[in-house]
C-alpha cells in the first residue's frame, strides 16, 4: 500500500492541506560543493581525502559565530555541536508544499547555483544589481526557512515567509551582507545562529540570522516594524559585523567586486 501524504498548511504560499515536499535547508548542491572543496583542501596538505564528515555549531547569537571564526577556533562557543556525517541533512524544512518547491524555490536555486560557487571558492567577481537581487533572495529565503525548523520562529508568517512569496522581491527592511573568508579551512563546518532585538519583550522588532558554509558567510537582518518607512529609520543592526570581507548587497549598491580589495590585503588562507 502506498504510503500516505503528509498534509501541510504552505508557509510560504498558504496553501493548506496539501502535500508537503521535502525542502533542503542546506541544499544538497551546496552540500555537493563544500564536500568537494574541503577533500581538495584535505589533499593539499596531504592529509586523506576522502569524504568531508560535516559537522553542525548551533550558536545563541550570529556576533560570536562571526567572533569564533576571526579566530579560527570555529564552535568553540557554540551553544550545541552536533557531527552530520557525510550528508548534511541537518535541517528539513516541514511545511513547504509541492507546488512551491519544485516551482519558484527550484527556480531561485538554479540561478543561485550559478553564482555561490565562485563565492566559496573565492573567485574574484563583479557582481551587478540583479545578481545581488537573486543572492539577496536566496540568502532571505535560505534564513526564512531556517527559521522555521525551529521550534519556536523568531519570524511571524505575516512578516515572512508569506510576505516573501506574495512580494516576489526583498522584504522591506531588509539588510543582507555576504563574504568569503578565505582565513579558515575547508572541513564540511556549517554555523548558524540567529538572534532577536530586543531580546526580551512583547513584541521582537527586528531578527538577525546568520549561516555559514566554509568560507561562504551570508547573514540578514529584518526589521519586523509598521509603518515601512519606520523600518528604514531603524539602526541596521549588522553595521557592527565592521569585516571589511562582509560586503552589503541588499539594498543594492550598484556593481560589486567581491572579495574586494581590502578583504583580500586583511585575511590570507591558512
Amino acid at each position: 500500500m502506498a504510503k500516505k501524504s503528509t498534509l501541510i498548511d504552505c508557509i510560504f504560499c498558504g496553501n493548506e492541506q496539501v502535500p508537503r515536499a521535502v525542502e533542503d535547508v542546506i541544499p544538497l548542491w551546496l552540500a555537493n560543493k563544500m564536500a568537494h572543496y574541503a577533500v581538495e583542501e584535505q589533499r593539499a596538505q596531504g592529509k586523506p581525502g576522502d569524504n568531508a564528515n560535516y559537522v553542525s555549531y548551533v550558536y545563541a547569537h550570529p556576533d560570536q559565530m562571526a567572533k569564533d571564526a576571526d579566530d579560527n577556533t570555529m564552535g568553540a562557543n557554540a551553544s550545541s555541536t552536533t557531527p552530520i556525517g557525510k550528508i548534511p541533512n541537518a535541517f528539513l524544512l516541514p511545511d513547504v508544499c509541492g507546488t512551491c518547491n519544485s516551482g519558484w524555490m527550484s527556480n531561485l536555486e538554479e540561478v543561485a547555483k550559478k553564482l555561490i560557487p565562485g563565492l566559496l571558492e573565492g573567485r574574484s567577481k563583479t557582481i551587478d544589481p540583479f545578481e545581488q537581487l537573486i543572492l539577496a533572495m536566496w540568502v532571505i529565503k535560505t534564513c526564512i526557512a531556517y527559521d522555521a525548523t525551529n521550534e519556536e520562529r523568531f519570524i511571524p508568517e505575516e512578516y515572512g515567509s508569506r510576505h516573501l512569496f506574495n512580494l516576489g522581491y526583498p522584504l522591506p527592511g531588509t539588510q543582507v551582507v555576504i563574504g568569503h573568508d578565505a582565513g579558515t579551512v575547508q572541513q564540511g563546518q556549517i554555523l548558524h545562529g540567529r538572534t532577536r532585538y530586543p531580546a526580551e519583550g512583547v513584541f521582537v522588532r527586528s531578527v538577525h540570522i546568520g549561516l555559514r558554509f566554509d568560507h561562504f558567510m551570508c547573514y540578514m537582518a529584518l526589521n519586523m516594524v509598521d509603518p515601512p518607512d519606520e523600518r528604514e529609520q531603524m539602526t541596521r543592526i549588522l553595521e557592527h559585523l565592521g569585516r571589511p570581507w562582509l560586503t552589503e548587497i541588499w539594498p543594492p549598491k550598484g556593481r560589486l567586486p567581491l572579495p574586494t580589495e581590502e578583504a583580500k590585503a586583511t585575511r590570507s588562507p591558512c
